[in-house]
């Protein structure tokens, strides 16, 4: 397995220092990286591309394929935790989903050109407020809340057939936390969808509100611990890349130094930390992280609406 930084391939000119080390760097500086040259040669072009073209269309075919699953199958993770309170097999199954590179033979990681040098800010460097945030703590919202989310998604009830609901006021916060509730109440069409995503936006800004106060909620039960990214320290963010995410070590090794936990991760996700992260059919690295992290979240509102 192996995952590409898709800078693209460094042009013929004469050799630079790729790890520039700017004289009196303070330690809360952006630090250069250089990850290991690539030494694996390129498959032979001709007669062999055309087997291997074939086979990664049928990757792709089989990665759409498995990601209809991938929610059901995490919302059953999911339950079966709450069942048996079994922490290690929710940090094993829960939000594990079928489509991340690496599992069971599927897309690798693809290591490419790493010519340049990654620049990797992990400064932790966002505003702090006083006090507790908990506005986006959804399974605690009232009427006025669930009204107000109803409208942000446009939320059509005249078009949730077959699903129940048929007004916001019928709604409880705990019935948005629980995304398995969803098709029941929404139907399986746009409307779930539509409240899915704007949930999902939910729960990451919940995250990201604990990241940015000097209060921050203390998970209710271990298991809500296990699914809480922002108490996360370094070790556990490193395994979550590698085993849920399938980001490798060796591919990305700037992403492996300890800078980043929990709080690093979910501010600046979406901001540059997975820039030029690639897998070989094509998925971003970005792309993968963002979707793993955003059912890691709506699984922790499950399971805190749950307690």
């Amino acid at each position: 397995m192996g995952c590409v930084n898709n800078k693209g391939a460094a042009a013929a000119s004469p050799k630079q220092d790729p790890d520039p080390k700017p004289a009196g760097a303070a330690p809360e500086q952006a630090v250069a990286v250089t990850p290991p040259a690539n030494n694996s040669a390129p498959p032979a072009a001709g007669a062999a591309a055309a087997p291997a073209a074939a086979g990664e269309d049928q990757a792709k075919a089989a990665t759409k394929l498995q990601a209809a699953q991938r929610g059901k199958a995490d919302r059953a993770a999911v339950a079966k935790a709450k069942e048996s309170g079994d922490v290690a097999a929710l940090r094993e199954k829960v939000n594990s989903h079928p489509t991340s590179p690496g599992k069971n033979g599927k897309s690798a990681m693809n290591f490419g050109n790493k010519a340049h040098p990654q620049t990797f800010d992990a400064r932790k460097d966002w505003t702090v407020d006083a006090g507790a945030k908990m506005g986006n703590a959804a399974w605690d919202w009232k009427a006025e809340q669930i009204d107000a989310f109803c409208k942000k998604v446009e939320l059509d009830f005249g078009n949730t057939d077959p699903g129940s609901c048929k007004a916001a006021d019928t709604l409880t916060g705990k019935d948005l936390c629980k995304e398995e509730g969803f098709e029941g109440l929404f139907g399986d069409g746009p409307e779930m969808d539509k409240v899915s995503a704007g949930m999902r936006e939910v729960a990451i800004s919940f995250m990201r509100d604990q990241c940015t106060c000097t209060e921050p909620m203390a998970p209710p039960s271990e298991l809500a611990g296990e699914l809480a990214v922002y108490t996360w320290d370094a070790a556990r963010v490193q395994q979550w890349l590698t085993e849920d995410v399938g980001i490798l070590e060796e591919a990305e090794p700037h992403l492996f130094k300890g800078t980043v936990d929990g709080k690093v991760l979910l501010m600046k996700y979406d901001d540059g930390l997975f820039t030029g992260v690639e897998f070989e059919d094509g998925q971003k690295g970005a792309d993968m992280v963002k979707e793993n992290l955003e059912g890691q979240c709506l699984s922790f509102f499950d399971v805190v609406a749950s307690d």
